[in-house]
């Protein structure tokens, strides 16, 4: 969040600094390496881009892990296995994802149960107003009406008996116990009927929906999602 607006990437194609050079459409096969260090980069089109510097990868979670070892960087048993050369033998590599699995509840709420359903289902001149006092100064019911979202971290000692669990690492299972570590999330998330939406309209004149997310923390590899480009 910037100043009451949530920024993405494309915040950067507009007005981009001098010093930013913007390449669309070219996705990158590798990392050009010279024994143990990075040069460049090299784009599934065959287009070399040297650095001066530095090479910093920002793919994300999978996409980062899996641009090293088609450099020749990660487990030497694996990247052997797809036929790639070995840099650096790095077992680390594409292991240990941390991901968040995750699975939802409806709950039906009436009437009054907050405030947005009001906001949501008032005059639309009275809604443009309020937009444009955010687009001002960010001030108003929409610099906290959609920013907030009710959570809470809990443990729950019956996951320590699944099977799931007894398969992780001991390492990993050490983690989890600590006091400090949770084993899932509960997220709110209210979900306002737009138009367009086909919803019974016996349901929706008189109950408001909302989501409850639940998130539990588990664990991959990104192994499976290796290919040579």
């Amino acid at each position: 969040m910037y100043k009451g607006s949530r920024t993405t990437a494309s915040a950067y194609l507009e007005n981009a600094p001098p010093n930013l050079t913007i390449k669309v459409d070219s996705p990158v096969a590798q990392v050009l390496m010279s024994g143990h260090e990075a040069l460049g980069v090299r784009t599934i089109a065959g287009n070399d881009f040297r650095a001066r510097y530095d090479v910093i990868l920002s793919g994300g979670a999978i996409n980062s892990p899996q641009l090293l070892m088609l450099s020749g960087i990660g487990p030497a048993a694996e990247l052997e296995r797809h036929g790639i050369p070995v840099v650096q033998n790095l077992p680390g590599v594409g292991k240990n994802l941390q991901d968040h699995c995750f699975s939802t509840a409806t709950l039906l709420l009436r009437p009054g149960s907050n405030d947005r359903m009001a906001f949501e289902t008032q005059a639309p001149e009275n809604i443009a107003a309020v937009r444009a006092q955010h687009a001002k100064d960010k001030k108003g019911v929409l610099s906290s009406m959609y920013c907030s979202v009710p959570m809470g971290w809990f443990k729950n000692d019956a996951v320590y008996m699944s099977d799931e669990f007894n398969a992780l690492g001991k390492h990993t299972q050490e983690f989890l116990k600590q006091p400090h570590v949770p084993i899932f999330e509960i997220a709110t998330v209210s979900l306002i009927p737009q138009s367009g939406m086909h919803v019974a309209k016996s349901i929706t004149s008189t109950l408001h929906r909302s989501s409850l997310v639940t998130m539990i923390f588990c664990q991959r590899t990104v192994t499976s999602q290796l290919w040579r480009l």
